[in-house]
């Protein structure tokens, strides 16, 4: 199950929009190096096989979710010079950053956005 094509073409334009949008806040707000990424909600694939197996049986809409903010996760890591890598899941719910990194992941439908920091 995915979005028809001009609704994701412009729901990503918007989510592009949205994310520079946030960048330039961010700068405004904080001095240390900040990345963030923001994901259309559109569809369940993309996982790595780690993480996948949080939301394996869940409802599309919760892997749609989940995918799309583990991407932005991922994309944020990604704009500081970090390889792909999965973003596991904590006993609370939260994200597990890299040793170095703290951020969160949000998704209110359609988007989903990243916001990662170096510790």
């Amino acid at each position: 199950m995915s979005l028809s094509r001009p609704i994701v073409l412009r729901s990503m334009s918007c989510a592009l929009s949205l994310e520079a949008d946030l960048r330039r806040e961010l700068l405004q707000l904080t001095c240390q190096p900040v990345a963030c990424a923001v994901e259309v909600i559109d569809q369940d694939e993309g996982l790595l096989p780690e993480e996948m197996s949080v939301v394996r049986n869940a409802a599309w809409k919760r892997r749609a979710e989940f995918a799309a903010g583990r991407s932005a996760a991922r994309r944020a890591l990604g704009q500081m010079g970090e390889p792909c890598r999965p973003i596991p899941k904590g006993n609370l719910g939260e994200p597990i950053w890299p040793t170095g990194y703290g951020g969160s992941i949000s998704h209110d439908d359609p988007f989903a956005a990243a916001i990662r920091h170096s510790i």
